[in-house]
């Protein structure tokens, strides 16, 4: 193990806007979704058959809306679409409900989709910690659903994701609250197994140090994980700014799997997300192609837990320690986006131009 994984000193002089605490306090944050939700006691009145769910955001604040597809794949009937651009598709109309969910409240993409669909007649509702979305909404007298300011919007996780479900509770009728405060309970139990003063078998840093120096490939099935593996893949940007590439089964043994015959020339690393739950197909699948993979290194991570947000949740929150560690072993501040900030500015300034003229 290495030393610096292990020594508070030299990962405080890194981690100078305490990220650790924020992925510490994860678990916290679904239950004071759940009080947000019920305290905000707004009303969703619906005047036409919901048909379709529309959930528009970008970046931390959008995979709140892919989990939430994954989770909802077998007890949902209607379709889910995760709409990442600036225009909505022809289909939205009065029989959507469209959640825009910007933690800021200023995303410029998400406000052009908000204000569109609010234009298409779709029943719309947000979900911020404030900005333009929460006056443009307050002031139609649409739902909004404030958040604490204040954080990284892919550390808020929590918070958006518990509402989202909340809402969507709520609208068909479903009981995931008791759900939303298990899966809190089981993730602060298991989160005592990644943090700072766990040396020995500690994945999170077994993992992290596996993947220093190496490109990692993070593959999982796309039934239930693919919103898992893009979270892996995001945090391992932004908090390791690390590069990453995911891809999912069983699609990937249709294309990706070639790729594989003539490798990179960097080292390489095979991370297989694996549910405890698998079924007999896709445990085939998987042990099939395995040995396709001409990786310098393949480790497999396996899902703990029973219901299916354990499973899933579990993965997320060792993706957080892991690019947490990962970070700190690079030696870079899991904290700071200079270059989504730095975009952000100049795309800012330039769309400001063009208003004016």
């Amino acid at each position: 193990m290495d030393s610096r994984l292990n020594s508070q000193d030299y990962i405080s002089g890194v981690d100078k806007n305490r990220m650790y605490d924020l992925i510490f306090d994860f678990p916290e944050q679904l239950e004071q979704g759940i009080k947000i939700f019920h305290e905000s006691e707004i009303e969703l009145n619906v005047r036409e058959p919901i048909q379709n769910i529309v959930i528009c955001g970008m970046g931390g604040s959008a995979i709140s809306g892919d989990i939430l597809k994954d989770y909802s794949r077998d007890t949902l009937r209607v379709p889910i679409s995760i709409n990442r651009e600036v225009k909505l598709p022809k289909f939205i109309n009065k029989n959507t409900l469209l959640i825009a969910i910007s933690y800021s409240g200023n995303t410029y993409e998400t406000l052009e989709m908000m204000e569109e669909g609010i234009a298409k007649g779709a029943l719309v509702a947000g979900v911020c910690s404030g900005g333009k979305m929460k006056e443009v909404l307050e002031e139609l007298s649409k739902p909004v659903f404030i958040v604490p300011p204040g954080l990284p919007p892919r550390q808020a996780l929590g918070f958006l994701f518990s509402v989202l479900l909340m809402i969507i509770s709520k609208l068909f009728n479903q009981d995931n609250e008791l759900h939303l405060k298990k899966l809190s309970e089981f993730l602060k139990e298991k989160r005592s197994l990644f943090t700072l003063d766990r040396a020995s078998g500690n994945i999170a840093k077994s993992v992290a140090m596996k993947m220093f120096n190496t490109y990692p490939f993070i593959y999982s099935d796309s039934r239930y994980f693919g919103s898992v593996v893009k979270r892996w893949k995001t945090q391992m940007n932004e908090n390791a700014k690390h590069l990453v590439s995911y891809d999912l089964f069983p699609e990937l043994t249709h294309n990706e799997i070639v790729g594989w015959e003539a490798p990179p020339d960097t080292p390489t690393l095979v991370l297989l997300l694996r549910d405890n739950k698998e079924d007999l197909k896709s445990t085939e699948h998987i042990n099939s192609t395995k040995r396709l993979f001409n990786a310098d290194e393949i480790i497999e991570l396996k899902t703990e837990g029973e219901t299916l947000l354990e499973r899933m949740f579990y993965l997320i929150l060792l993706a957080d320690w892991t690019s947490f560690y990962l970070a700190i072993l690079k030696g870079v501040n899991p904290f700071t986006i200079k270059s989504i900030d730095s975009l952000k500015e100049e795309l800012t300034k330039k769309n400001k131009t063009k208003k004016e003229e």
